[in-house]
């Protein structure tokens, strides 16, 4: 499901626009997946208290991408190593420090949301690029999401087998969001590549966290699969408006 949600997030950005392909990487598909089958293993309170760490893990994750952002353009190896070390360092400042309150998870994402925005839109050179004139074939389709998925799967795994700390870590590593950019920076370059994860970052940080604060408080109250099905119109209906906001207010 990871792959095929990197497949179509570079489809729509070819087709469409970099800020549509960057608003639906932000939509929370893996996340909902992830809850649901928390739900699913445990029960839906227990899934609901998962919740309280994702706004701010959100917020990390998005500057795991900015770090890549700011760099790119000396290195593109390096961008990524960078970023890599920051969202480790970070994430484990967070598991030491012990964060248990939903609360201050919403608000550190709030923060980070706005910091973002203003790095991104006021600071950085990035700017949205149209659609591209490309057909695209069914190998370079799988190819994508093998390669998004593969890469989805391994920090799965990792968290699966990596102990308790390290599992902790690897349950909230930007998985989808570097396989988007694998994807998009050798097959468009670097402009177009920065340009999708520029708008992603607002848009994951938003949409996620309102899915994670409608699961949070619609599990207990209408259940598993109604919940889901609430909690993610509700981010759907966020994510189109965060998309007028982006084609009317980003560059």
């Amino acid at each position: 499901m990871g792959g095929a949600w990197v497949s179509l997030v570079t489809v729509l950005a070819e087709k469409h626009s970099t800020k549509l392909g960057g608003v639906i990487a932000g939509i929370p598909c893996t996340a909902a997946i992830a809850l649901f089958f928390i739900g699913w293993t445990h029960t839906p309170f227990f899934a609901s208290q998962a919740t309280t760490l994702i706004p701010i893990v959100c917020g990390i994750n998005g500057f795991f991408v900015i770090i890549y952002l700011l760099l790119f353009k000396r290195n593109f190896y390096l961008a990524i190593i960078c970023g890599l070390i920051f969202w480790l360092v970070i994430s484990l400042l967070l598991i030491r420090i012990n964060l248990n309150n939903f609360g201050y998870s919403l608000l550190g994402s709030i923060i980070l949301a706005l910091l973002a925005y203003y790095i991104l839109e006021k600071k950085s050179k990035i700017r949205s690029e149209g659609k591209k004139i490309i057909k695209n074939t069914v190998p370079q389709l799988l190819f994508r999401a093998t390669l998004g998925g593969f890469i989805i799967a391994l920090a799965v795994f990792l968290a699966k087998v990596g102990g308790p700390l390290l599992g902790s870590v690897f349950s909230a590593f930007p998985a989808l969001f570097l396989g988007t950019i694998i994807v998009t920076y050798f097959a468009h370059g670097e402009s177009f590549s920065a340009a999708v994860m520029k708008v992603s970052v607002i848009s994951a940080n938003i949409n996620i966290s309102i899915y994670a604060a409608a699961v949070r408080y619609l599990y207990p109250l209408l259940g598993l699969i109604a919940g889901t099905a609430l909690a993610f119109l509700i981010s759907l209906l966020t994510g189109y408006l965060f998309y007028l906001f982006a084609k009317k207010k980003m560059s």
